[in-house]
């Protein structure tokens, strides 16, 4: 049986002030938390396309931020090029939702 590896994350200082979620053993940011420039105590998450989250405290900025770099680590997988059996990209014998009582009742 496969197991579901749990990413590991560092948070490093990015030397602006603000933290970069990296690979344990890697400096190359993944995510970034910056500082709110207004609030103190406050902080926001720096999205890909660089605009800024909504302000959060320092562990919901984390909790996001951890999210975005397992995604960027995840998304950089090979992408399956053929449907599996079943028409979808993934397999298995239930559909991906269920029936609803009046399809059921057909």
């Amino acid at each position: 049986m496969a197991r579901l590896a749990i990413a590991q994350f560092d948070y490093l200082p990015d030397g602006r002030g603000g933290l970069k979620v990296c690979q344990p053993g890697s400096t190359k940011a993944l995510a970034r938390i910056v500082r709110d420039s207004v609030i103190a105590g406050m902080w926001r998450v720096v999205h890909r396309d660089g605009k800024l989250s909504d302000l959060v405290n320092l562990a919901r900025a984390k909790d996001v931020a951890f999210g975005m770099a397992e995604t960027a680590l995840y998304l950089r997988l090979p992408a399956k090029k053929e449907p599996a059996k079943n028409g979808h990209f993934f397999e298995g014998t239930a559909p991906p939702v269920s029936k609803t009582l009046s399809e059921a009742a057909e």
